[in-house]
């Protein structure tokens, strides 16, 4: 090949081979940067791509060779070759050359390597940008419905007692300051979930794997959330067995239950109950949170645990929904390698259950 050409090859393509109609390799030329990739042209030459080239290329090529006998004049396509444990990707372009000597066919191969892990780092970029946008979205959205909502529940409260205070009985009083009361402790846990979410997402939470006693973290979080059960009569049941430890972090296991039982309780009827279960299998315990609630359709199901929908309904005694509290909960399973489900009737309750990895 001439200094010429060899120029022109190595301005667009990084192989070239020339083959005869039977598929044998009648001539071979690469770059500089292609031969680091490739045998030697006297390995090559005289012998049939089956025979030299790897199977996966081989096959591709054979299957060209068919679509230029059936008619097309340019066949192109891709392949991947595994060089340890560095792949590289190829582009190659096969056409069909006639002369005097009869059919030639011409692959022209170029190594697109670095453009392909370009085109993967911008698509990475592309989905980490979707997924703040998506954060903002739901961030602008709880900021502007929930927390907007519950301080503006709490100022007319506010506004009503100071307009008319000497007109209220200490009963009306107590009445609103009970209302307040809720809704200050409502507020303050949206306002917890939006730290433990934006801490998240911002990568500022660290994961502190330790021996976790299952049954004695839920009695703690019961008692947290008491004071709104006992409000609607609803009893709390710890059917976790004493034996039971879990491999995980013990602030993040706090969360999921806390936020998973005070859901339980808000979509429960009063005089219900919401009972906390585990087991263990295998390597990893399963815990459920059971309630006997109002329970959610097939078609919301799929929206409940699914972060691209802000999924809201408020509870039997108007309680706010559960905003990104199952975002929060969802986000902490999964730093533990396990998942989430749901399993719900209308009218009978619904089950979220989770993994945790086992206590060695």
């Amino acid at each position: 090949m001439t200094e010429y050409l060899k120029s022109i090859l190595n301005a667009f393509y990084d192989h070239l081979f020339v083959f005869t109609a039977d598929g044998i390799i009648e001539d071979y030329t690469a770059t500089d940067r292609g031969e680091e990739f490739m045998p030697p042209a006297k390995e090559l030459v005289e012998k049939h791509h089956r025979q030299v080239l790897p199977s996966q290329v081989s096959q591709k090529i054979g299957q060209a060779f068919d679509r230029l006998k059936e008619g097309e004049k340019q066949v192109t396509f891709e392949y991947e070759i595994e060089m340890g444990e560095k792949n590289r990707w190829y582009n190659a372009v096969l056409s069909k050359i006639s002369n005097g000597e009869g059919d030639k066919f011409l692959l022209a191969v170029k190594d697109t390597t670095d453009q392909k892990k370009m085109e993967k780092k911008l698509a990475l970029k592309n989905e980490k940008l979707t997924e703040l946008n998506r954060q903002k979205d739901k961030l602008f959205s709880v900021i502007s419905h929930d927390l907007r909502n519950a301080v503006g529940g709490a100022k007319g409260v506010y506004s009503i007692l100071l307009q008319d205070y000497d007109e209220f009985s200490k009963e009306d009083i107590l009445e609103y300051l009970e209302l307040l009361n809720k809704n200050t402790r409502e507020t303050h846990e949206l306002l917890e979930d939006l730290l433990a979410w934006s801490r998240v997402k911002l990568g500022e939470v660290t994961t502190d794997i330790q021996e976790v006693h299952l049954s004695k973290l839920t009695d703690v979080v019961f008692e947290k959330v008491q004071s709104d059960a006992g409000e609607k009569g609803i009893s709390l049941e710890n059917r976790v067995p004493d034996a039971i430890h879990a491999d995980a972090d013990a602030g993040m296991v706090k969360k999921i239950l806390k936020n998973l039982i005070a859901n339980g309780i808000k979509y429960s009827h009063p005089g219900g109950t919401v009972m906390v279960k585990a087991e263990e299998t295998g390597d990893s315990v399963t815990i459920s949170v059971v309630d006997e609630g109002v329970g959610i359709d097939e078609n919301a199901q799929e929206k409940v645990l699914d972060k691209d929908h802000n999924y809201t309904a408020f509870g039997t005694n108007g309680e706010k929904g559960p905003g990104i509290g199952l975002d929060i909960c969802i986000d902490f399973v999964e730093r533990h390698g396990g998942g989430i489900r749901l399993e719900s009737e209308p009218g009978k309750g619904s089950t979220f259950t989770f993994t945790l990895p086992a206590q060695p």
